[in-house]
């Protein structure tokens, strides 16, 4: 099950994400220097999901269409 998982990159990603958000969750728990190791990780895990979210959905491509104000095509 977990090959199936991480063979797509958009499931890795959002696999990720949910790690990320229970090491939030978490480390409210925590207190000192493992509280913000704990944090560092799950900002650096929701950076590497959401890097992948944008590279496999080519959201960077829209974004800045967007902000040139032309619409994006698909």
């Amino acid at each position: 099950m977990i090959e199936q998982l991480l063979a797509s990159p958009v499931l890795a990603a959002l696999l990720l994400l949910a790690v990320s958000i229970s090491l939030y969750i978490l480390s409210q728990r925590l207190v000192g220097l493992a509280y913000s190791r704990s944090i560092m990780l799950a900002d650096a895990l929701a950076v590497i999901s959401l890097a992948i979210l944008v590279k496999e959905y080519h959201l960077l491509d829209w974004f800045i269409s967007l902000l040139a104000g032309v619409l994006p095509t698909s």
